[in-house]
């Protein structure tokens, strides 16, 4: 998840269930990065460091660019955001949710072109984006939906099922939205734990997603092939899930956050041990 929570490092290590992936590179020297995405224009991964107290605004969080060989190309790209946490692209342009602004930057002039306030969120958190180029952002703290559509954002969901909404994938006509889970406590573990939730785009019909009741504190999202991902924030858990069942794969430390994808590699922002590692799916 995107806060700071004091806890015991665990050592990497790959569970008994995942001999179809293997660790394929890592790289140090971030400031708690949060989230990973593919850039598809510079053909590189960029990385958003919240570089503080993940609720401060203190101007210090910052974008770095990674290449796929997991060499970091840029340390401080975009500067000058306040705790960086999910992004998404559209076209050339990246947005990034922050606080109570998402921020969007050209992607060709590598410039941070706007800021746009939501006045009345709390802890936007997660991003993703339709075919239609509608971006739809998480609320951790106000268990609402929001989405920007032609220049304006307004709330486009609250859901009972929807608890500390976090991660978002937006995957043909459907938005799954990760839950962090019911009654969380000051060090953010929940009573009930999260599960993975499935929103129709067209008439936002929300049900639970098959397998995904009560996985964990609920992060970041991506689909490789017939196959959902998921990842645990405190427990550092990675699933996968399809109509046949869930299976743990892979286990991390605690704090691995939003979860990126290209191809059949994952990438995995370790954000309470500023690394970003990347996993190769082999089968």
């Amino acid at each position: 998840m995107r806060i700071l929570i004091i806890m015991v490092f665990i050592h990497v290590f790959l569970s008994a269930n995942s001999a179809a992936s293997e660790l394929d590179w890592e790289v140090s020297g971030f400031d708690m990065p949060e989230s990973v995405v593919y850039d598809p224009i510079g053909k590189q991964l960029i990385v958003s460091n919240i570089d503080g107290h993940p609720m401060a605004t203190n101007r210090q969080g910052y974008l770095s660019r990674v290449s796929l060989d997991g060499k970091i190309i840029e340390q401080k790209w975009i500067t000058g955001m306040n705790a960086p946490k999910g992004m998404a692209i559209v076209g050339n342009t990246l947005f990034i949710a922050d606080l109570k602004e998402i921020h969007r930057v050209d992607l060709e002039k590598q410039t941070l072109e706007e800021s746009i306030l939501i006045e009345d969120s709390i802890f936007l958190n997660d991003i993703t984006s339709d075919s239609a180029g509608n971006v739809y952002i998480s609320d951790f703290m106000d268990h609402k939906i929001y989405r920007l559509h032609n220049g304006k954002t307004t709330i486009w969901l609250e859901d009972e099922l929807i608890s500390h909404p976090n991660g978002l994938l937006v995957d043909e006509g459907t938005l799954y939205v990760g839950n962090w889970g019911v009654g969380m406590r000051e060090d953010f573990t929940t009573d009930t734990l999260g599960s993975l939730i499935a929103v129709n785009l067209s008439n936002q019909q929300v049900t639970p997603v098959l397998h995904g009741e009560a996985l964990g504190n609920l992060d970041g999202i991506i689909r490789i092939g017939n196959d959902l991902l998921v990842n645990d924030w405190i427990n550092g858990k990675l699933f996968t899930l399809n109509p046949k069942g869930k299976k743990m794969i892979a286990q991390f430390p605690a704090g691995l956050a939003d979860i990126g994808q290209h191809n059949n590699v994952i990438y995995l922002p370790l954000m309470l041990d500023d690394k970003l590692q990347a996993m190769r799916l082999t089968q």
